[in-house]
C-alpha cells in the first residue's frame, strides 16, 4: 500500500486480532509517528467517548479507501489510476521512488516507463 497525505498507516489486521502483522511500514518521506499500547487505547476510548466515535470513523474511512481501490482496479486502466495520482498527488511522482508507484498501481515498471512517455 501508499499512504498520501495525512493518511493513518496501521495494520488493521494486526490491530483487531492482537496478532503479528503479515507486512510492515516503511516511511519513504519524512513523517510524524504516534504509537500506543492497544490496552491503554482501548481503555482510553473508554474513558472518552469521543475517541471510541473516532476510532469508528478511522475504520469507516477506512473501508471506503479500500472499497474505492478495489473499484479504481476494477473499473480503471492503469494509465487512468496513474493519473489520477497524478492529479490528487503529483509531489508523489516526484518523490516516491518509480518503483513503488508502479507496485502500488499493480504494474510493472516497464509498464509504468510506456505510460509516462506518453503522457
Amino acid at each position: 500500500m501508499l499512504y498520501i497525505d495525512n493518511s493513518l498507516a496501521v495494520s488493521f489486521d494486526s490491530y483487531t486480532l492482537q496478532q503479528p502483522s503479515r507486512e510492515f511500514i516503511e516511511a519513504l518521506t519524512d513523517v510524524t509517528v504516534s504509537i500506543t499500547h492497544y490496552q491503554a487505547f482501548q481503555d482510553a476510548k473508554v474513558k472518552y467517548p469521543k475517541l471510541l466515535a473516532l476510532d469508528l470513523m478511522f475504520a469507516e474511512y477506512y473501508g471506503m479507501w479500500v472499497e474505492n481501490r478495489l473499484f479504481e482496479f476494477h473499473t480503471m486502466t492503469a494509465t487512468e489510476r496513474y493519473l489520477e495520482i497524478l492529479n490528487k498527488s503529483p509531489h508523489v511522482i516526484q518523490t516516491i521512488p518509480l518503483g513503488i508507484i508502479a507496485s502500488y498501481l499493480g504494474i510493472s515498471l516497464e509498464t509504468l516507463s510506456r505510460i509516462r512517455a506518453k503522457i
